[in-house]
This record gives structure tokens, C-alpha cells and sequence, in this order.
């Protein structure tokens, strides 16, 4: 398997970090270099906080439905892909590949647990998350805080 160097992904597009700093993935077994990821400084940083929250809104202000049904692909790309994932896992961190792969199956299984999850309580949580930013990146308050009016 060929290892693809990593770039930064913010707001929708690959790039690199600002300073164009990178740093080696080494494979802890053989101690060899298998590529670089690029490592995001301040002004990389505070360009994906700003896409983050953006996205949040929108996603916030996408209907629960629609969000389970994300979420479901999420989940069937996860299993797709369990086995080329599971190898990167590996080869990064010295991990078991069948560890790997259950690791990546459990992800799959939590994204589809939280998207049934999604369609079941959508009214109860839209109407608390409505007008609500308590989850903006920027500061963090609990959901209590926020609807009892402290924020």
C-alpha cells in the first residue's frame, strides 16, 4: 500500500498548513518514514475553527432526517473502506490489523447507532439546539447553561 502524505483539510479543500511546516509519520515497527502530514500552525488553526463552526450551523440547521441519512453513508463508507483504513491504522501505530478493522467496524456501528439515534429524538433535540450556541467552537457552555439564559 502506497502511503499518501497528509494535507490539512479546511473548509471543504486539502491544503497545506500556512508555514508549509510538516511532520514524519514513522512506522513504529520498522522505524521507517511511510510519508509526512502537514502540521497546522495558529493561522491554520484558526482558519478551520472558522469553517468548524460554520459547517456546524449547517448542520444544525439541517433536518434530523437528512442528517441520519449522512450519517448512514458515513457508516456504509466506513465498513467499505475497514480493510484499506485498518492497514493505515498499522502502519501508523503498530496496532494488530484485526484490532485495526474491529476499531474501524465499532466506528461504523456508533455513526449508524447515532443516526437511528438521530431519527428518533430529532423534535426534542432541534428544539434545544435552536437558536442555542452553546456548541460554538469559540467558547463552550453546557446545554443546562445555555436554556436556563447564563450564557
Amino acid at each position: 500500500m502506497t502511503y499518501t502524505n497528509t494535507r490539512l483539510f479546511i473548509n471543504g479543500q486539502w491544503c497545506d498548513a500556512d508555514g508549509g511546516k510538516t511532520l514524519s509519520v514513522v512506522n513504529p515497527v520498522t522505524g521507517l518514514e511511510l510519508g509526512r502530514v502537514s502540521c497546522a500552525d495558529k493561522d491554520s488553526l484558526d482558519r478551520a475553527l472558522l469553517a468548524a463552526q460554520a459547517g456546524f450551523d449547517i448542520w444544525r440547521n439541517t433536518p434530523a432526517v437528512e442528517r441520519s441519512k449522512i450519517m448512514d453513508i458515513a457508516a456504509i463508507n466506513l465498513r467499505a473502506r475497514a480493510e484499506q483504513i485498518a492497514t493505515l491504522m498499522t502502519l501508523e501505530q503498530g496496532k494488530p490489523l484485526a484490532e485495526a478493522k474491529a476499531e474501524v467496524l465499532m466506528a461504523a456501528e456508533v455513526t449508524e447507532w447515532f443516526s437511528v439515534d438521530n431519527i428518533f429524538k430529532p423534535c426534542v433535540f432541534d428544539y434545544l439546539m435552536k437558536d442555542c450556541s452553546c456548541f460554538d467552537l469559540g467558547h463552550f457552555q453546557s446545554l443546562s447553561e445555555c436554556h436556563r439564559g447564563t450564557k
